[in-house]
Formats: structure tokens, C-alpha cells, sequence
């Protein structure tokens, strides 16, 4: 136990401890923040590396606890770091947090108690209408859209404290200049009785696309392990595609994200398009059209014919399908693999082949595929600052030197064999198809929905 009575982080009796073992992040009890610091609940970080390197490691201590407390209204944090013996030499702790924890950290009870005092609540008013509602079991939640370069100081403040902890749940997070006025911040505010708190927050930013519409990036997405598993996630995204549809997107993208918003994505993108009646019917009559034309699959060569045919069937209405849903050209790939599997007419070996061809074909051409439009795009500065990235066609009499042209990375290992290519492909599709297999059950058991 620490300090009056508080639990604190794990101890390791040693020199170098895992940062990911001795660190522990406390909610704090929102009833009672403003003059105890009582523990609500507690969990570890996901990752280290942006504070400690790549080993994740802290030198210099022996029986090694570091606690960080956080207001779950304010985000204010406390720093705690204790141990038996530290070497002249050790890790600072505290300088490196600093570091990222730059609009403030506290490291004494007295100081953080005065900062939660003197901390002015978030004013609902500043946040303007909600853009979406919904009720819970225990009170109401409610994603608020601000656009961070004009928001109330307070909102900006919350974020700045909130922004640091990316880093230790989501890999390669990053810093945004909020200064900039496309960044939106979409903010989850849970409401229980007459206790406001804050259960996550997403940032996304509109690229402008010529010539007067915008393309929405998915940025930041963070909901910490307390309110993880209560739909706080999921109403986040939810809100992205409200404003998606409001502004006319031309899509949506996601910058880096994590398997798990990956999943809350499709479920979302497949939710709406269970409700696009003639992508819906299209995927029964191509599975109706499939089962008449030849028994079920038994070789590559099947398997290829399947995917072929039902590809061949989405790609007049591709586009279609990419406006009424506002993705991208991958995504409804995706979804149409989900559409396909979930369909009942065709025989289940069949089935199951077609969509496996499908999803080979998809891993295999996006390489290429991505390579090919990164040529033909480039970056262009704007007056006045910022900057966008257009394709610019070989008629378009734009210059051959004008503007930056966009480098991709190379998606394969350097020195990597035919063999080992192929066993990664092969891992690839097996995850998908049980990917597939679960989303079409999800829809199912949740939704009540029979393809």
C-alpha cells in the first residue's frame, strides 16, 4: 500500500526494472477528487518506449514503484515514484515525463490537490451540440465536435493533458499542432448524476479535396482501459461518420490504426452498409449467380475463378459504393468480403473459397496498388499556409517538376525469400477470413441480422 492507504505500482527488487511492470496509472474517485485521492481503479500502460527507449527500461533503482494518478474530469495528473536505493547515475523519472507531459505534472499530494481545486470544470457550453446521444446503464454519453484552433482555452487545456497518455497505449502516436485550424477534436463526456467526466477523445483532421469538399483522417483515438469494453469507443468513430455525412466527405481514412479501432471501423462501415439495399442485393445476387455455376471449390484454380466473378460483380458500382459510404477504395473491398461470406445461397466450401480468392487477390494487388496511385500524386503548398495532396493527371498541365511527389515505403522485408513472402501472405488470409467469420457473426448475435 502507499501513502495513506493508497495501492501503488508493482515493485521490482532491481536496478533495471520494465517500465511497463513498475508503472501504474490511478483514476481517481470523481466523487471525491476534490479533496481525497482515493483510487477508482487502476491499470498499466500498453507500451514505454517513447519515455524509456526501446529496451523500455528504467536504470538506476531497487524496489522501483512509479504511480500517475489522473483526474477523470480534468485529466490532471500526479507523479509518485518511490524505491529502497538509486544509484547518482539513475533515470529521471520525473524530467523524462516532463518532457511530454508538458502542460503540467504535479509531484506532490498538496500541489495536486490545489491544481484540482484551482481547475476551472469544463463549461458544456463551450463544447456546443452534441453530435451524438446516447444512454448507458449507469447515466448518459454524449461525443462533442470542437474545432481545437478556436475552442475555449479549457478545452484546449484538456487536451494538451490528455494527449501524453497516446503514448502509452498507442503505438507511434504523436504531438498535433492544434494551432492548425483543420484539426477537429471529438470528446466523449460521460454524465452519472451530477459527476461529468471525460471517457475518451479522438482528433481528426479535414483535408481539403478539390475542389470544395474534404477528406477526414483519422488521427488520435484514446479511451483508456477503465472505460474500454462500454461503447466509448465505438461512439467516437460513430461520431466521425456523423461529421462525414454532414460535410459531404469524400471519405475517411485512418492514420496507423490499432487492431482493435480496426474492428470497431468495419463494424461501423458494415452497419452502414447493411443499409445501402442495393450493395446488400447485389452481394445475394452474385452469391445466388455463384452457386449456379459450378459445384463447390476443390483447387487454386476454383478458388481464383471465385474470386474473379466476384469481384468482377462490385466493380461497375465501385464508386457508387465508395460515395454512399464515404471509404476508401480498400475498405469496401472489405466489406464486400463480409457481404459475400455472410450470404446464405451458395454452398459453404464455395463460399469460403470465392472469399479467400477474394482476399488474396486484395493483399496481393495492394502493394502494387498503392504504389501506383502514390505516383501520380503530389503535394502542393497553399497560399496562406498548409498544404494538399492531389493526383495530378499527365493532361492536367500541371509541370512535370510541380509540386512534392509522394515517396512510399517499401512493404517488403529486405532479403526476404519467395517462401517467407508467401507463408506471411498465407498467415495474412487465414487472420482475415477469421476476422470475416466473427464480423458475420457479430452481425448476426447484435444486430439480429440475417444476410
Amino acid at each position: 500500500m502507499g501513502e495513506g492507504g493508497a495501492p501503488s505500482a508493482k515493485r521490482l527488487k532491481t536496478a533495471q526494472a520494465d517500465a511497463n511492470e513498475v508503472i501504474t496509472f490511478h483514476f481517481l474517485d470523481a466523487h471525491k477528487e476534490a479533496t481525497e485521492i482515493i483510487e477508482a481503479s487502476s491499470f498499466p500502460p500498453d507500451m514505454c518506449h517513447q519515455f524509456f527507449g526501446d529496451e523500455e527500461e528504467i536504470k538506476g533503482y531497487e524496489d522501483l514503484a512509479v504511480d500517475i494518478w489522473l483526474s477523470q474530469k480534468s485529466y490532471q495528473a500526479l507523479l509518485e515514484v518511490r524505491c529502497t536505493s538509486r544509484t547518482p547515475h539513475a533515470d529521471d523519472i520525473e524530467k523524462t515525463l516532463r518532457d511530454k507531459f508538458t502542460a503540467g505534472l504535479s509531484v506532490t499530494r498538496s500541489a495536486y490537490l490545489r491544481k484540482l481545486l484551482m481547475t476551472p470544470p469544463l463549461n458544456m457550453e463551450s463544447l456546443g451540440k452534441a453530435v451524438l446521444e446516447r444512454k448507458l446503464d449507469s447515466g448518459s454519453l454524449s461525443v462533442h465536435r470542437i474545432q481545437l484552433s478556436t475552442a475555449d482555452q479549457t478545452v484546449r487545456d484538456l487536451h494538451a493533458r490528455m494527449e501524453p497518455l497516446l503514448m502509452f497505449f498507442v503505438d507511434g502516436a504523436s504531438a498535433i499542432d492544434t494551432k492548425e485550424p483543420e484539426w477537429d477534436l471529438l470528446l466523449a463526456v460521460h454524465r452519472e448524476g451530477h459527476i461529468t467526466t471525460i471517457a475518451g477523445f479522438a482528433t481528426i483532421y479535414n483535408f481539403w479535396c478539390f475542389p470544395h469538399r474534404v477528406r477526414i483522417r483519422v488521427s488520435q483515438v484514446l479511451v483508456l482501459p477503465p472505460n474500454q469494453g462500454k461503447g466509448m469507443g465505438s461512439a467516437l468513430l460513430e461520431a466521425v461518420y456523423h461529421t462525414a455525412d454532414e460535410r459531404h466527405a469524400v471519405d475517411i481514412t485512418y492514420e496507423d490504426p490499432t487492431d482493435v479501432v480496426q474492428m470497431m471501423r468495419e463494424k461501423i462501415e458494415l452497419q452502414r452498409a447493411l443499409k445501402v439495399e442495393w450493395l446488400v442485393q447485389l452481394a445475394k445476387r452474385t452469391a445466388q449467380e455463384m452457386s449456379t455455376k459450378a459445384g463447390p471449390s476443390n483447387g487454386n484454380s476454383s478458388e481464383a475463378h471465385g474470386a474473379e466473378a466476384t469481384t468482377a460483380a462490385l466493380t461497375l458500382d465501385q464508386a457508387r459504393a465508395q460515395a454512399d459510404l464515404r471509404v476508401s477504395k480498400q475498405q469496401v473491398r472489405k466489406l464486400w468480403e463480409v457481404l459475400l461470406y455472410g450470404q446464405t445461397g451458395w454452398e459453404e466450401a464455395q463460399r469460403e473459397a470465392a472469399v479467400e480468392g477474394l482476399v488474396r487477390a486484395r493483399l496481393v494487388g495492394s502493394v502494387t496498388s498503392t504504389k501506383r496511385v502514390a505516383e501520380g500524386k503530389r503535394i502542393f503548398d497553399l497560399p496562406g499556409g498548409g498544404f494538399c495532396m492531389t493526383k495530378v493527371p499527365n493532361q492536367s498541365g500541371v509541370g512535370h517538376g510541380a509540386g512534392m511527389p509522394v515517396a512510399m515505403e517499401s512493404t517488403e522485408a529486405e532479403g526476404e525469400s519467395a517462401e517467407e513472402r508467401e507463408a506471411a501472405l498465407n498467415e495474412a488470409v487465414s487472420k482475415r477470413m477469421q476476422e470475416i467469420a466473427h464480423l458475420v457473426t457479430w452481425c448476426s448475435d447484435k444486430l439480429g441480422v440475417k444476410f
